[in-house]
């Protein structure tokens, strides 16, 4: 670990790199940054968590959105928030439903693109036969992922939770008219 941390070189040798390494070494300051959050890791977490249920609470009848679904054995860590939108169903697609929230003051961000899409790994991709991974393809397609952050208060997720509804409506609407 050291050597890949430290550029990959040699601990016992220096400026010999028998592998390729990064620069991931910290500094003081980000050091103390890390030990104040691991001291409250377990309560950052916790409220991760409940606004993880507070969203699947307030969104598990609004069509046309898929939340994640966790195993049962997993002990999930909740980064983020993600839905994928079905622009049939929920009227909107992906992109236009964060434009609707970004009219709102809401930032979201679309899930992460698959990897074979992405120029560096395209030739890879290609030289192995990958053409499509659908479900890889569909999730980044159709991913967004919400506010998620431990200061969020349940207000938030209310306030973000309502101007979802209020967009696939509003699209519902201006449709049947």
């Amino acid at each position: 670990m050291r050597m890949l941390r430290g550029h990959g070189m040699d601990p016992e040798r220096r400026y010999h790199f028998p592998i390729v390494g990064f620069n991931y070494r910290m500094s003081n300051l980000t050091a103390a940054l890390l030990c104040a959050q691991l001291e409250r890791s377990a309560a950052l977490v916790a409220r991760r968590r409940e606004i993880v249920r507070l969203y699947e609470e307030r969104l598990r009848r609004q069509p046309g959105l898929t939340h994640r679904i966790d195993a049962a054995w997993a002990e999930v860590s909740p980064w983020l928030v993600a839905v994928v939108v079905d622009r049939d169903s929920f009227g909107l697609d992906r992109d236009a439903l964060a434009a609707a929230l970004a009219a709102r003051g809401i930032e979201t961000r679309p899930l992460f693109p698959p990897l074979h899409r992405m120029p560096p790994y395209r030739r890879l991709a290609a030289r192995q036969g990958i053409a499509s991974l659908p479900v890889a393809e569909w999730l980044g397609d159709s991913g967004l992922m919400l506010p998620t952050h431990p200061l969020m208060t349940d207000d938030d997720v209310g306030f973000v939770c309502a101007a979802i509804a209020a967009a696939g409506r509003s699209h519902i609407r201006r449709r049947s008219a």
